[in-house]
This record gives structure tokens, sequence and C-alpha cells, in this order.
């Protein structure tokens, strides 16, 4: 990809999110020689005059389901950052262009079964070819999969048994906003749930991943509304793409490493008070059932903002909304200081904790002012490697062996952790972007607090 002129095309630069992953780029180029991309050359025209006057990116037109269109614009870049969505829809298309065209692939999906037909579909073809393409570069789900492997990296390798992540959200008096887009996504995801269920077995049966083990006891899920004192708010399963997101992480890695041993994980949302937890279930029970008919999902479409209580328009959020916005994402973990595992599994399952981290990712607004950033930060850190990884194809054979075993893939299809799992700079550019990862408390119990008492007088 060397000779290539572009380095990035964000391809649905006129949509909502996409202008702004594109007013950041221009706001912070950073000497990326960049491109925005799209069906319309009016919209793309406009797109222009809302960035400046000065040092304006190309315009390159391609519809979305014309392969042969975008072939030809994606063979002129090393990266496609792909804003346009829903992407069960729009996304199939993007991923197979920049595969032939062997241009690497980000997206912002929060689809989970674009994610796994994605898989299904492109992993082979795409790892033969060395393109990555990673989907979930965004709010969906970067703090949740980035924050599990941050959590992770607080013990020994294979030793946290369980994490538990808790997202709230702060707003201003005008409430929350979203895009239309995100809506939609959100209906098409609940309507067919069964042909996520479907590919998930067929992902299942071509490649028959290893079976994923854990240490220690089971975590126990919980499926309904509860309060939480640890977070004091009450809590219920998150119903975005995390989990899906975090699971897919750990199979990879399972499937690249040969590790199995990868922690149990739940995630939930919050609110703050008994009659938002009433709202809620209002609200949620309404669109569960509308979603599963094909009637129900029209209507929903129809009235967005009826149905979400006013969160969701076509307008999207407004500036107001934006500006006092804010996320925080508590993760709650335990685990052990050595990997020594029971002989039997009932054993096992009664061994005692030896370490609980409790750490905190948080941001501002997430949706629209964190995901540009986050976006951009991890396109950062791909071409970055990419380069990495051109210097070393010139270098010592015994270095290019070692690097096998640590580094970013080479192709296939990922999701963040897997495909940044090895990386020692990438939370350090994601906190510069804005999302800031910390870890609040380390507590060490029983024997292991000895042993570390042991360790220091030693």
């Amino acid at each position: 990809m060397s000779g290539r002129l572009i380095d990035i095309i964000i391809y649905g630069a006129s949509g909502f999110t996409g202008k702004r992953v594109a007013k950041a780029l221009y706001a912070n180029p950073k000497g990326i020689r960049w491109a925005i991309a799209g069906r319309s050359q009016a919209k793309l025209d406009a797109v222009l005059s809302d960035l400046g006057s000065e040092h304006l990116p190309e315009t390159l037109v391609a519809d979305a389901t014309k392969l042969t269109d975008l072939q030809e614009i994606f063979s002129k870049t090393k990266l496609v950052l792909n804003c346009t969505g829903p992407y069960r829809f729009l996304g199939s298309s993007i991923v197979e262009a920049c595969i032939t065209s062997g241009a690497d692939y980000m997206d912002i999906s929060g689809e989970p079964q674009f994610m796994e037909s994605s898989f299904l579909n492109f992993h082979d073809v795409a790892k033969a070819k060395n393109v990555l393409i990673l989907h979930a570069c965004a709010f969906d789900s970067v703090p949740a999969d980035m924050g599990c492997l941050f959590v992770m990296r607080q013990y020994p390798l294979s030793c946290c048994s369980i994490i538990e992540s808790f997202l709230s959200l702060s707003c201003g008096e005008d409430g929350l906003g979203g895009h239309y887009t995100t809506y939609e996504c959100a209906v098409h995801g609940f309507g067919d749930i069964a042909t996520l269920k479907r590919t998930r077995e067929e992902v299942q049966r071509k490649y028959q991943p290893p079976q994923i083990e854990y240490t220690g006891k089971k975590l126990t899920r919980k499926s309904v509304f509860f309060y939480d004192e640890r977070v004091q708010r009450y809590a219920f399963p998150f119903i975005g793409a995390d989990a899906s997101v975090v699971r897919s992480s750990h199979r990879s890695l399972a499937m690249q490493s040969g590790e199995l041993i990868w922690p149990q994980y739940g995630a939930y949302a919050t609110v703050d008070s008994w009659l938002s937890m009433m709202k809620m279930t209002v609200y949620g029970g309404i669109f569960t059932s509308l979603a599963s008919l094909s009637s129900g999902r029209s209507l929903l479409l129809s009235y967005p903002e009826t149905f979400t209580g006013g969160i969701f328009s076509h307008k999207g959020p407004t500036p107001t909304q934006l500006q006092h916005t804010s996320f925080t994402m508590k993760f709650f973990a335990k685990g052990y200081l050595t990997e020594e595992k029971k002989e039997t599994e009932s054993e096992e399952r009664e061994r005692e904790y030896e370490r609980e981290v409790i750490a905190c990712v948080s941001g501002l607004e997430p949706g629209y002012i964190v995901t540009p950033s986050v976006f951009l930060a991890l396109a950062d850190e791909l071409l970055e490697q990419r380069e990495k990884e051109r210097e070393r194809s010139i270098s010592d054979a015994r270095e290019r062996e070692r690097e096998k075993e640590r580094g970013m893939p080479k192709g296939g299809v990922y999701t963040p952790a897997a495909a940044f799992y090895y990386s020692d700079t990438v939370f350090e550019r994601l906190t510069t972007a804005g999302l800031k990862f910390e870890v609040e408390q380390i507590i060490d119990k029983g024997e292991a607090r000895e042993r570390k008492v042991e360790e220091v007088r030693n």
C-alpha cells in the first residue's frame, strides 16, 4: 500500500456522523492525506463548504451499491472509514470493495448481525489478502471492548475471571438526543434477531472456534432491572452491541493465539431513579413488541420521537444536548494472581478471588463527539502499525518471525480489542482523543495479599 496517494477515505462523509468525522480530521490532519466520498457530489461539496476554504480534501463519488465504482476509488487509498449506515443494508458491498481493492476498512457499526455476517463471509478472503476489516470502532463498542482489555491488563495473563460494566449517561435540562440512523439500526436489529442467531450458528459450523474457558465462579448475569450498590443506580442489561463485540474479540483472540481462558462479561446500563426505570420498562416493552412485527417496525420508523420519548429524530441532537452530555462506564472485575487452577471443576467454581479491580472509562457525549475522535485515533493506530509492518518487511527474518507472535493481525475481520491486543500505544492514543481510562482501585485479598507482603520483604 506504500504507493497509494491517499491515506484515508471517509466514505459517507455527508451523513450526520460522517460530517463530524470529516470536521475532526480537517481540524487536526496530522499530515494525513485524505479524501471524502459518497454517492452525491452536491452533498460532498456542501461538506467542503462547512469545512473551510483552505487545504480541503479531494472528493470522490461512488454509490454504495455499485461495487465497481467503489473498487475504483478505494484502490487509491490505504484505509476506508465507513460512516454509512444502516450497515446491514449498505455495509457488505463496501467491505467487499475494500478487500478486492486491497484497502483496510474500519466502521462505526453497532450492529451484531452485520458484524457476524461480515466475519462469516469475509474473514478468510480478507486474511488471505492481508486486508484488515475492523468493526465497532466507535462508542459501539470501544469503551466496552477496550475497557475490558484495559482491565485484563491489571491481571497476569489468563487470570481475570469476570468483568461487569455499567454505562451511565449524564445530560443537561434538554435531555439526550440521537440521530434517526442510529434508531433505524436498532429497529432492524431487534426485528431480525432470528437471522443473527442463524448467522452465529453458521460461524460456529464453518470455523469451529475453540471453546472459551473461564476460571473461578460462574458469573450470574441479571436479566431484569435491579439496584446496584456499587454504582448506586438502577441497572438493566445493556441492549447494545457491547457484549457481542467483547465476545467476538475473545473468539478472535482464542483463534489467533490458542489461549482459551478469557473473562466472563456482563454489560449493563443504568438510570438514576425508579421513575426513569419505569419509563425505560414501558418504552422498551413497546419497542421490543413492535420491532418483532413488520408492520410494527414500519410504525416505529415513521414516528421515532413518539416511541423514544423525543430522544431520536431526523434532526439529531442539538448543540446544547451535545455540549451537556457525557458518559461513564464503570468496570468491576474479579480474578487471580496466579494461573493455578483447582484439580476439579467443582473446586474451581468455589475458588476465592484474589484480586478485585474497579476501573472507569469516561468521556464527553459518546455518540457524536467521542465517536469521531476515537474513530480517527484507531485509524491513526492502524496506519502506524501498518507502517511498522512495512519497515519490518525489509528487516531481519528472525525479527519478523518474533513479530508474528505479537502485533496487529495482517488481515481478517476483527473487533478493536482483538486487533490492538498487543499494542503499547493504543490506550495513550485513545486518551489523547478524549477517552479516559482509569484504575480507581485494586484490592488484593487473603493469601494474595500475604504473598505480596512476602515479596516486598524478600
